[in-house]
């Protein structure tokens, strides 16, 4: 018998404060896990974790975010 696996998925959401779109910065970032990427899965409170550049898929609009777990 073969084992039955769950799998992890980890999500990164924010609300952009011109438009209010809810959105999933990891989703927005194909390269978000690359070669050390932006950050490692539930970092916050670091350098390459606060007041991080992102930019609305909606509206375009930039804004800085800090990650939280």
């Amino acid at each position: 018998m073969s084992n039955i696996y769950a799998d992890w998925r980890i999500t990164l959401y924010t609300e952009c404060p011109e438009c209010k779109e809810y959105f999933d910065l990891i989703d927005q970032d194909d390269d978000f896990w690359a070669d050390g990427g932006r950050a490692e899965a539930c970092e916050h409170d670091t350098p390459r974790t606060t007041n991080v550049d992102v930019e609305c898929p909606a509206c375009e609009h930039k804004f800085k975010v800090d990650f939280c777990y």
